[in-house]
């Protein structure tokens, strides 16, 4: 093995961590020591793993917050990462207070984060006597003091005592010196927040999209976790503080959390919310009309509710066609993106096949992952190319032409393990041919895509009609949705969001929302449409006209069941 193969070192301690199943309460200690040892060493601008943030809510209930917060205290200054601290503090009293006055960031950090802590975590920050400059003054601004008068100032005007008083003048001369000294200090410290708020803004950069100038962008995702009782209590930064102690299923026009009435039985009855309407009070940045997709959670040992985790997204609205500035500056970040990529791929590659020499199984396992994961990575961002150069009218789709029934009929044999393991199952209608102006490749793709999300989305004994028919110059195919689909409206339904963040079934590397909004430019580029129709998805392709022999040749097709048990 050469000097190049013997450098490369990977650091296994947090998957060996996770991949141990701890033994009593004592394990469970042990344990939780050792995730927040591993976990507040990580670089900061990383996000805590998913793997390892649920190892974490377990050993949580397992144990008390006393227990937590003397384990927080034994770390030998290793929590240096705010995400961890952030997290920390929206615990229990006595866990928040052992984070934050264990916690080891710089000034920056500390100003930042202590926007986004809960209202008693940041009266534990102001007993901190190493905080900087900014950080204090962000807690003058948010009022958080010493309750403490500062020692008197000389400098100070000083009100002359009333002569009846001469015993006690000193000291009410004192006092009144201290209260003009807290006065002036408040206000210097207003005008110092108010002086470094441009640099704040400039700690959290934004990508060059293009898409808002100025402020920051208002959000139209955020990741919620609720307690047992269906409130708030974890939300994505800066939104923490905002969110804490919503209600998931509020109810009636005084509630500060107003939600549809499926989604309230839906929280009641401790079941996956999927599209569900709800709407918040409060702060400007989450006040309004949100959807929400949450998936319940349960104790791995005796099975106790343990709350919701999912995503709030706004209503998505129609998308305008990508302007081609921003459509340029997003193909040229593809194209730096994907040059790191084929180089982790094509080492992966080279460690797998033992190339350098002999390589450990484990190793070799692990850059076979690593490779295919690499490959996926590549052939999301070639679909996001495709979409790019599609609705930028810079793609064209292939010429040609195919018969539609018989690609449908050959994918739907290609779904057909898969739905009938399930216990789902389409129903393919047509009367015979069905030629149209589409490439049958470019065909196949695209109703892949389609039939795929929606085998996917299916339930076990969902049948999905397919009927196939002439609409003037159009040849039409209508798709019943599953009954998960049918619940999100049309812009949901096309929305860049994965719908796999709620937990719910996903379609590829991008998510359905994106699968299903790329099929419908290629339709487009071929000079038909993708769209819903209530309950229906509406596939039309120009079509041709078929031969006299061809004519003579349809016969009447009978509703055919492909994936059935």
């Amino acid at each position: 093995m050469d000097a190049t193969a013997a450098e490369v070192i990977v650091d296994d301690r947090l998957a060996t961590v996770l991949a141990t199943v701890p033994a009593g309460h004592a394990g469970a200690r042990t344990q939780y020591r050792q995730l927040l040892d591993l976990l507040g060493r990580m670089p900061p601008d990383f996000a805590l793993p998913a793997a390892a943030d649920a190892r974490l809510a377990a050993l949580e209930d397992e144990l008390d917050a006393d227990e937590r917060a003397e384990l927080i205290g034994r770390l030998p200054g290793s929590l240096r990462h705010p995400g961890l601290v952030l997290r920390l503090a929206a615990q229990p009293s006595a866990v928040a207070a052992a984070a934050v006055a264990g916690a080891r960031l710089d000034d920056w950090q500390w100003s930042t984060l202590a926007l986004e802590l809960p209202h008693a975590a940041r009266g534990h920050l102001r007993h901190r006597r190493d905080l900087g400059p900014r950080t204090r003054a962000v807690l003058g601004r948010l009022g958080i003091r010493d309750l403490g008068l500062p020692s008197p100032d000389s400098s100070a005007a000083i009100v002359p005592p009333p002569p009846a008083l001469a015993e006690g003048a000193d000291g009410i001369a004192a006092i009144v010196r201290r209260i003009e000294a807290f006065r002036r200090n408040r206000q210097a410290g207003t005008r110092q927040f108010d002086d470094a708020r441009p640099a704040l803004r400039e700690a959290s950069p934004r990508l060059p999209l293009g898409e808002f100038a100025g402020e920051a962008a208002p959000p139209l995702a955020i990741r919620i976790e609720s307690g047992a009782h269906g409130r708030i209590v974890a939300a994505e930064p800066p939104f923490a503080a905002m969110l804490a102690g919503m209600a998931l299923g509020g109810e009636g026009r005084l509630a500060t959390t107003r939600c549809d009435a499926r989604t309230a039985r839906a929280v009641r009855q401790r079941r996956p919310v999927c599209g569900g309407r709800i709407e918040l009070d409060g702060a400007p940045a989450i006040a309004g009309a949100w959807r929400i997709d949450a998936s319940p959670r349960f104790a791995a040992h005796g099975g106790r509710f343990l709350g919701y985790r999912g995503l709030l997204r706004r209503p998505a609205k129609a998308e305008p066609p990508a302007a081609e500035g921003v459509a340029d500056r997003l193909r040229q970040l593809l194209h730096e993106l994907r040059t790191p990529v084929n180089a982790i791929q094509g080492f992966a590659e080279l460690i797998q096949q033992q190339l350098f020499g002999p390589t450990p199984h484990q190793y070799r396992s692990l850059a076979a992952g690593i490779a295919a994961d690499s490959a996926a990575v590549l052939a999301g961002f070639e679909e996001i190319d495709r979409l790019v150069k599609l609705e930028t009218g810079r793609g064209e789709a292939a010429a040609g032409r195919c018969d539609l029934t018989a690609v449908i009929e050959r994918l739907l044999d290609q779904l057909r393990p898969g739905t009938g393991a399930r216990g789902a199952a389409f129903a393919f209608e047509a009367a015979g041919p069905a030629p149209v102006a589409m490439a049958e490749g470019e065909a196949e793709r695209m109703l892949w895509r389609t039939l795929a999300l929606l085998a996917t989305e299916a339930l076990p004994g969902e049948l999905l009609t397919l009927a196939l028919a002439a609409q003037g110059d159009f040849v039409a195919l209508a798709i019943a949705l599953p009954e998960a689909l049918a619940r999100r409206d049309e812009a949901a339904l096309f929305a860049l969001l994965p719908v796999g963040d709620a937990g719910g079934p996903a379609l590829g590397l991008l998510g359905g929302g994106f699968a299903l909004r790329l099929a419908r430019a290629e339709a487009r580029a071929a000079g038909g449409d993708l769209e819903r129709d209530d309950g229906r998805l509406i596939v039309r392709l120009p079509g041709l006209t078929p031969s006299a022999d061809a004519h003579s040749a349809q016969t009447a097709v009978s509703p055919r069941v492909a994936g059935g048990a």
